[in-house]
This record gives C-alpha cells, sequence and structure tokens, in this order.
C-alpha cells in the first residue's frame, strides 16, 4: 500500500511539474505583452512626433486614450490615461503612462536632486512631510524634483470624480481593479513614485504594477527598503543607457528600487540608448520571441488563418527585401505585419512560403479568398547620413477572380530618429489608416472616399 501511494504522489508532482513547466511560457509571454504596451504608451506619453506615432498606434489597437498636460509654477506633468476592454473575456485593462523630460521645468526638476521625506497618507500630508526640514536619513527620502511632478500630476481630475486622489479613491472602493504605471525617464521616476503614493494611502499592492523604462533612481536607502517588496516593479533598462545609473554615480546618496531586467539594444541603432524608440524596438522582440516560445512550447497558438469557410483575404508570405545589415529586424517586421492582417481583415489566410505570384493567386482562388495582398519589407541606406537607413512597407492588393491588380501602395520612414522597427511601424500606422481593405473594395468597384 505504501508503494502505491508512493507512486501516486510521484504521478501527481510530474503532472504538476508538467503542467508549471507549459504555464511558464504563457505567463511569459503575457508579462512581454504588457511590457509591449506599456513602451508604446510611454512613446504615445510625449508630445512630439513620436507620441503622434504611439497615440495613433494605440488608438488603431482600440485602446482609449486621453491626454493631460498640467503646468503648474514649479513643475509641469504630462501623461496619458488609457484603458482598454477584451472582447472575449471583457477585462478592462487601464494605464497611466507618464512622458519624459520635455520643457525647461522638467530639466530644472531633473538636477534638482536633493532629498525630501517621503511620508504620509494623503495628498496634504505628501506635501507637509516634504516640507519637513533636517530629516534623517534613516528614514525615506525622495528626489525632490521628481517629487514635485508626482505631486503635480496627483492633482488631475482623471476620471470625472471626486477629483485630485480620484484613482486612489477609485481603487479603494474597487479592490477588484488594478493599474498599470508606466513611464520613460523622468516619467518613470514619477510613475514609481506615484506608486509608492498609493501604496502609502492604504491601496493594496496586487492592484498596481508598475513598468518603467531608462528610469533614474527615485530615493535613498530607506526608501528602497520601504517599498522594495510591496512595489509590483518591473524596471527595463537597455545596456550602455547611463541615465538609470546617473544619481548613484553623480550625487550619491540614491539607490534603485527593485531589481533590473536587462536587455541588449537592438543592433544598427545610431541614436542613444536611453530614447524611447530604443526601448520600443526592445520591447517589440522581448514581445515577439516570448510568443513564438509560446507557440513552440505548445501552450498558445497564433492563427495563420480564420476558421470559418472562404477567408476574405489571402495575405501571401512577406518578402525580404532589406539589407544584409538589417536582416536581424525582419522576422519582428513580418510579424507586426501579421499582426496588422489579423486586426484589419475578419477572415484571412497567412501564407508561410514564398511562391510566384500566380502560384499565389491560384492558391487564393482555392481557398475561396476575395483578395490577395503581396507585401515586400524593403530598407536602403542613406546617401547622406552614416547608419541611417530608410526602412519601407511595399503592398500590392490583386482581385482573385480575375487577378487585376487594383491597389498598389508604399511607406518608408527614416530609421534618424526611429529604430528600424520604429519606422516599420509607422508605416504600419499609415497603411491601417489610409488604405484599410474597404477603400480598396471601393476603389475597385469604382467608387471614391
Amino acid at each position: 500500500m505504501k508503494r502505491v501511494w508512493k507512486t501516486a504522489v510521484v504521478c501527481l508532482l510530474l503532472v504538476a511539474l508538467a503542467a508549471a513547466a507549459q504555464a511558464q511560457p504563457l505567463q511569459d509571454y503575457a508579462e512581454a505583452r504588457d511590457v509591449y504596451d506599456a513602451a508604446l504608451a510611454c512613446m504615445a506619453a510625449y508630445s512630439n512626433r513620436l507620441g503622434y506615432i504611439g497615440v495613433s498606434r494605440l488608438e488603431q489597437d482600440s485602446w482609449q486614450v486621453k491626454y493631460f498636460d498640467i503646468e503648474k509654477d514649479v513643475a509641469d506633468a504630462r501623461f496619458l490615461f488609457l484603458q482598454k476592454q477584451d472582447p472575449a473575456s471583457g477585462k478592462v485593462t487601464v494605464m497611466l503612462a507618464v512622458a519624459g523630460t520635455e520643457s525647461a521645468k522638467d530639466v530644472a526638476n531633473d538636477l534638482t536632486v536633493g532629498q525630501v521625506y517621503f511620508a504620509g497618507g494623503s495628498y496634504d500630508e505628501f506635501a507637509a512631510a516634504a516640507g519637513e526640514k533636517d530629516v534623517d536619513n534613516t528614514l525615506p527620502k525622495v528626489h525632490k524634483g521628481f517629487n514635485l511632478v508626482t505631486q503635480t500630476a496627483l492633482t488631475a481630475d482623471i476620471l470625472e470624480g471626486p477629483g485630485e486622489l480620484y484613482i486612489a479613491d477609485h481603487l479603494l472602493a474597487h479592490p477588484e481593479h488594478k493599474i498599470i504605471l508606466t513611464g520613460h525617464s523622468l516619467g518613470g521616476a514619477v510613475a514609481t513614485l506615484y506608486g509608492a503614493r498609493l501604496l502609502s494611502m492604504g491601496v493594496r499592492p496586487e492592484q498596481v504594477r508598475i513598468i518603467t523604462f531608462g528610469a533614474p533612481a527615485v530615493g535613498n536607502a530607506a526608501f528602497a527598503a520601504a517599498f522594495q517588496d510591496r512595489l509590483d516593479l518591473t524596471r527595463v533598462v537597455v545596456s550602455g543607457d547611463q541615465v538609470t545609473s546617473i544619481l548613484q554615480d553623480a550625487v550619491g546618496g540614491y539607490i534603485q528600487t527593485g531589481a533590473a531586467t536587462h536587455w541588449e539594444a537592438p543592433q544598427n541603432i545610431v541614436m542613444h540608448p536611453h530614447r524611447i524608440p530604443v526601448y520600443l524596438s526592445a520591447a517589440a522582440w522581448n514581445f515577439y520571441d516570448e510568443r513564438g516560445r509560446a507557440v513552440k512550447a505548445g501552450t498558445m497558438s497564433v492563427p495563420r488563418r480564420t476558421a470559418d469557410h472562404g477567408a476574405r483575404v489571402y495575405a501571401a508570405a512577406v518578402r525580404n527585401r532589406l539589407p544584409a545589415a538589417l536582416q536581424a529586424e525582419f522576422p519582428y517586421l513580418r510579424e507586426a505585419l501579421r499582426d496588422e492582417y489579423r486586426a484589419m481583415f475578419g477572415s484571412y489566410v497567412l501564407a508561410e512560403d514564398e511562391v510566384p505570384l500566380n502560384v499565389a493567386l491560384a492558391r487564393a482562388a482555392a481557398a475561396g479568398c476575395e483578395w490577395l495582398v503581396a507585401a515586400e519589407i524593403e530598407g536602403r541606406a542613406s546617401r547622406t547620413e552614416e547608419g541611417v537607413y530608410f526602412v519601407s512597407l511595399q503592398q500590392a492588393v490583386y482581385r482573385v477572380k480575375d487577378r487585376t491588380l487594383v491597389n498598389m501602395y508604399g511607406y518608408s520612414d527614416s530609421t534618424e530618429r526611429l529604430t528600424p522597427f520604429g519606422a516599420f511601424l509607422n508605416g504600419i500606422r499609415k497603411m491601417h489608416a489610409e488604405f484599410p481593405l474597404n477603400r480598396t473594395e471601393a476603389a475597385a468597384a469604382g467608387r471614391s472616399e
């Protein structure tokens, strides 16, 4: 009998271990998805062209975006409040993304490196604690400039409600609700302090998730010790980004909160590794890598076709026309484009193997498709700027029944201020906005819009 019980216990343990092994890739994928969304939101929080690209992409991905720009005498605060509902589960994801350094006041607050006391459980108490003098360094203290920006952000009436403490009030009243706080650089520091304040107000730690990119340290050792095990913090650092350690190295008295997740910067990047486009590209690579591992492990699938009979669109295999220097980018660019097809087309077939056009058209007809989309990803080096490329999406749409070319277009962007992934993502954004399939159908029918 003992042997039977031992055998049963061993079998149960093996089953549990197998289930855990299967669950891990799916958990890693979900984490990578959150981090990628957060990186895109961080780019969208900026008020420049990068912000416009980011907001457009988020809105195309069904995020509701609300922008806040608060200006006060001592600090500015710019951030996005984002919501998205999963159509299948009904789950709503809420995110607050804080912009990094943009204004002269931002720079001044970055350089206000003295520390103030961090204590209290309300807006007034936080402000009073920050005004105390001669506070011992054994107590939690934080960067004065970052604290000023955080206090400015706290005063925002983010949703219709009682005002300055609405997020805390809402989370306290609804303990089942959660929020993701995210930011790049200065924005990451503010997101960290905002999260610490929510916990200090009584919000449960499991309700607050923080994801930062290239964020400097925000406080002293006492602050880190107080929140090290309470903050659910993912702190992403790209290799070569010295901003994350500048306060420790140049000022002293600062220590980072939480362990860092270190990533290598994608290849062929001409800009400084601290820039948000670099973090976005690194997050995208991580996301697609983790998704690939989850698919390989059999814990999830990425559909290559819809289940219904007679798909509407046949997407031919994406052709690779990138130069040798950008070849590492192709798998990620292709997957980003295929994801866009999944979102745009109600029913589809995504081809895997590259074949001549006439063969692809025959396969599209056999699958009952109305349209064939043929895309190429190209890249060419700038003639005037070393290391800069123009990355483009070239796409043609054919009517399958008579094999007629009905539309052909292309989008290109430079890597001078974007990474190759960012430049291509902007091309996808334009393609989505300007050439959805219904426009192609309208053009094919001789109608104008």
